[in-house]
């Protein structure tokens, strides 16, 4: 059990998780809506040839690459938030970071970085599903003859409802990691 516990105190710690669930996962769904579809998708595949660890890394890294691009075009249209309004003021943020750093315990570092994981993984899959709704369905419609399905209509819907639902989860946490890093801090004044 000891061993689990470590294993993913190094996830938490070398950003791994954060690479994984906020950078790869998005980057991996604006790909696959990319070449969903077109021939860019078995042209890859010959690329690659059989799905071994070289191509495993090789989308690994173009997915993370990606979910970067997809960070930046979610930041610069303000649909992902890394901190509450009240910290849009660089100094301010950073001396609250500084200032928890000074006094949080190894398990409130943790708390705060399981609060970025989040707060990144839903702010990038959010964009990524947007950016995919705006490829995949126009790419149905013109293979499908522009013959309207319902059942892509609904599948849409429920994914644009997910995506709000992300850009939630992404507001909420930005502010509940703050709203940590500020309870930390004060208990320490306080103490």
């Amino acid at each position: 059990m000891a061993e689990f516990s470590s294993f993913f105190e190094a996830l938490y710690n070398n950003f791994l998780l954060r690479d994984l669930f906020a950078k790869i996962v998005p980057g991996s769904i604006v790909l696959s809506a990319i070449v969903y579809r077109s021939d860019l998708g078995e042209e890859l595949a010959a690329l690659t040839g059989p799905i071994g660890g070289p191509a495993v890394l090789l989308l690994a890294g173009m997915s993370w690459v990606a979910g970067y691009a997809v960070q930046n075009i979610g930041e610069k249209l303000r649909v992902i938030q890394h901190h509450p309004k009240r910290y849009d003021d660089g100094d301010a943020r950073y001396a609250a970071r500084i200032a928890f750093s000074r006094v949080a315990t190894p398990s409130e570092r943790q708390q705060v970085e399981r609060y970025a994981i989040i707060k990144e993984a839903a702010g990038n899959s959010a964009m990524a599903i947007l950016m995919s709704l705006a490829v995949v369905p126009p790419r149905v419609l013109v293979s499908s003859e522009f013959t309207i399905d319902r059942a892509l209509i609904l599948q849409g819907g429920l994914l644009a409802l997910i995506a709000v639902a992300l850009v939630r989860a992404n507001r909420s946490h930005a502010r509940k990691q703050y709203r940590y890093i500020d309870s930390v801090v004060k208990r320490e004044i306080e103490s």
